[in-house]
């Protein structure tokens, strides 16, 4: 069973890894041989080292744990235990789509095997063999530091904790997980727990940074551009891309700044893994000592026809950079190449050693921008609500009430009706002119919960706006619901809400309620720590709207970044047609648009 089953799985693309030591079969074999020959005559003792009562894989962790690994989706998690070789015990921990056969393919698929010995001195020493290349520092800081850690490609985390020993393969996740950073210290951490150590946190607090983290943006620009600038950068745990923006604050000429630095960065386990798929990648390209490091084994290649690609080796991880429309006079300036493959060293994490005799980097300033209170220090506008607020709260509150609850509004409406048409006969012979009343009160009915589907929320949340008191917010947390609107899943969202006069309250909203004000078509809701403004109820702050028209740290960024979408705009038909006398005053008209907004400047 367990060698059907990992035969589905994808064989990984590392070419440092054709022997695929990464199943857990092939885990529970190497141990079996390593044992064999250990203790060879006396194979018949082998197989005591194994405790007989092996705990079910399954029950290592919930569902609930589960979830996180495989998917951000509202997924059905289930598991499948199987029984492993060696005394080992095997689950297969599988996210479904809700509703489906129990005969349907998972969409992602989390196998987990735990071998449990008897002797940690001999486990320590079974679990060495059977990964001899494959031993690793830990990205996770363990109570007990002669935990082990093995990885043997880039989807299977195999760890040691005293006599227990815990094998994960992930091959099979949510892409965005996948690509997301931290995602080995996530896995080790999990099948450390499973194993019984405790965890402490990460060894390195870059190992849960993106691939952007370790890259000093000065260094990008310099191998980028000369002209006044910064960076647009955007990262996973897996790819880094930096680009340049304009950051010229003259309005009186443009500028055209260019270029674009492209990163990615794989951890294959070990050094002779990377080494081997740096090969298998880039077979024909050069190695280079122009540049120094801490490390005597990193290796970088790079190719002397088109040195805007270079590969590098720095432990056991792999990075690939690649730049592109660099200017000219930034290519052209001394010690560009230097600079360039220093640029893919630092995003491997390699330690730099001063070459003497470089000449020094070009001074790229950046633009000035303007100091913003930090969002700690922002507190809402005094708003004095009329003096018939207190009167329509009750009202507003019920109007809220309906709205919120629309979809049950208009069931119940349309349920009256039929109820309505049995009063109507019983009450017939009360005459013509009382039947009309009933008619036209069903009707009155009905038309409302139409109304209030189409237009309630848009009506409440302008009275609260306008009637309700001014605090202030933050998201604390969200979460997916099994609730969908319009083929969109629906999320919670938690909030902590500070009253006028200081209090504190916690509420949550989902984003099927629109509480935002002013009503657009396609809604913007703030995010995990975002500090924005509400309107609410005083008698019942739970009853809030989010105002996003006003200078709180969010609606700022919000209408920054429509701002920056016209200057984008502007750019991209100047950059097509330059000599355009409209679409340059077009653009110099964004810029200044943004910045009189209290827009960063670099945006």
């Amino acid at each position: 069973m367990i060698d059907d089953r990992y035969s589905r799985q994808e064989r990984p693309r590392s070419a440092a890894l054709h022997r695929e030591p990464g199943s857990p079969f092939a885990f529970g074999l190497l141990l079996l041989i390593a044992s064999m020959f250990t203790l060879a005559p006396h194979s018949a003792r082998a197989a005591s080292r194994f405790n007989v009562d092996n705990t079910d894989a399954c029950t290592l962790a919930s569902a609930a744990v589960i979830r996180p690994v495989l998917t951000t989706r509202p997924l059905d998690i289930k598991s499948e235990p199987a029984k492993a070789k060696d005394g080992g015990s095997a689950c297969d921990w599988e996210a479904y789509d809700k509703g489906l056969a129990s005969t349907a393919r998972p969409e992602f698929t989390l196998t987990v095997v735990t071998y449990r010995l008897k002797d940690p001195a001999e486990t320590a020493k079974l679990f060495a063999e059977s990964w001899p290349d494959g031993l690793v520092p830990a990205d996770v800081r363990t109570a007990d530091a002669s935990d082990q850690v093995a990885r043997p490609d880039r989807d299977m985390v195999a760890v040691r904790h005293g006599g227990n020993v815990v094998v994960l393969s992930a091959q099979d996740q949510e892409e965005s997980i996948k690509h997301s950073a931290g995602r080995i210290y996530q896995l080790e951490a999990l099948a450390f727990r499973m194993a019984g150590a405790t965890v402490l946190g990460p060894t390195d607090p870059r190992v849960t940074e993106t691939a952007c983290a370790p890259i000093p943006p000065q260094h990008a620009l310099s191998v980028l551009t000369l002209e006044p600038s910064s960076l647009n950068v955007d990262g996973d745990g897996y790819r880094c891309t930096m680009e340049v923006k304009d950051g010229s604050l003259d309005e009186t000429h443009s500028i055209e700044n260019r270029g674009e630095a492209r990163i990615e960065s794989e951890d294959l386990g070990t050094r002779a893994a990377a080494l081997a798929y740096q090969k298998y990648q880039t077979p024909f390209l050069l190695a280079s000592t122009l540049v120094h490091t801490a490390d005597p084994g990193d290796r970088l290649l790079t190719n002397t026809s088109q040195p805007e690609q270079v590969t590098v080796v720095h432990g056991s991880h792999y990075v690939e950079l690649n730049v592109t429309n660099v200017t000219s006079d930034a290519k052209a300036s001394p010690g560009w190449l230097y600079r360039e493959q220093r640029l893919a060293l630092e995003a491997a994490g390699a330690t730099i050693v001063p070459t003497a005799g470089m000449p020094p980097d070009p001074v790229v300033p950046g633009p000035q921008r303007k100091e913003h209170a930090p969002d700690e220090q922002w507190t809402p506008s005094a708003y004095h609500p009329p003096v018939a607020s207190a009167l329509l709260a009750p009202l507003i509150l019920v109007m809220d009430l309906l709205a919120r609850h629309r979809f049950f509004v208009l069931a119940v409406m349309i349920v009256l009706p039929s109820v309505g048409g049995g009063i109507l006969g019983a009450r017939a012979k009360e005459g013509r002119r009382s039947a009309k009343r009933h008619i036209l009160l069903i009707l009155a009915f009905v038309a409302f919960a139409i109304f209030n589907m189409v237009a309630g929320e848009m009506v409440a949340n302008t009275l609260i706006y306008h009637f309700g008191a001014a605090g202030s917010a933050t998201i604390t947390a969200s979460e997916m619901t099994d609730v969908q609107y319009n083929n969109h899943d629906v999320s919670r969202h938690d909030v902590l809400l500070r009253t006028a006069d200081g209090k504190i309250v916690e509420t949550s909203f989902e984003d099927d309620d629109f509480n935002v004000y002013p009503f657009h078509n396609a809604v913007s809701y703030p995010g995990k720590g975002d500090r924005f403004s509400v309107r609410y109820l005083p008698a019942a702050p739970s009853h809030f709207v989010i105002v996003a028209n006003d200078n709180s740290p969010w609606a700022t960024g919000l209408r920054c970044n429509g701002l920056t979408d016209d200057i984008y705009t502007a750019s991209e038909k100047m950059r097509f047609a330059p000599g355009n006398k409209a679409y340059q005053t077009a653009y110099h008209d964004a810029i200044s648009t943004a910045l009189n907004a209290g827009c960063d400047a670099s945006q």
